[in-house]
């Protein structure tokens, strides 16, 4: 009996909801969380879509950088490097906003002036 529960905590941690990143990569940030990050960029709302597929929700600016308080304006998120040249991401709006906010991977800017969520492409970041 004490195997079989071992089994089944071992499959729920391997084939848990948070465990899908189809199309995308994990990368995990300083703070030891671990997003998805798509493999393609797309519009705001594909983003949307794309995470749900995952079974996870595009990330907010405390998820993915990790503040404590956050500066809903902008600033840096020093949780998240990935060292590419220009890669953007969305992050999730900000509450009673129709402000789109994304963060550079390759310089850790916060930027929250996307607001054009129909043509803008970035790459989705799904926590």
């Amino acid at each position: 009996m004490k195997n079989l529960i071992m089994a089944i905590v071992m499959i729920g941690t391997v084939f848990g909801a948070n465990a899908a990143c189809v199309g995308g990569e994990e990368i995990t940030g300083k703070d030891g969380h671990v997003f998805c990050l798509s493999e393609e960029s797309m519009n705001w709302w594909s983003a949307f879509q794309w995470c749900s597929a995952q079974g996870r929700h595009l990330a907010t600016p405390d998820e993915a950088c990790n503040y404590g308080k956050i500066h809903w304006g902008g600033g840096t998120c020093g949780n998240l490097h990935v060292g590419r040249v220009s890669m953007h991401t969305w992050l999730a709006l900000a509450r009673s906003s129709r402000t789109a906010y994304g963060v550079n991977l390759s310089d850790s800017l916060i930027q929250s002036d996307w607001l054009n969520r129909d043509s803008m492409h970035a790459y989705a970041l799904c926590y």
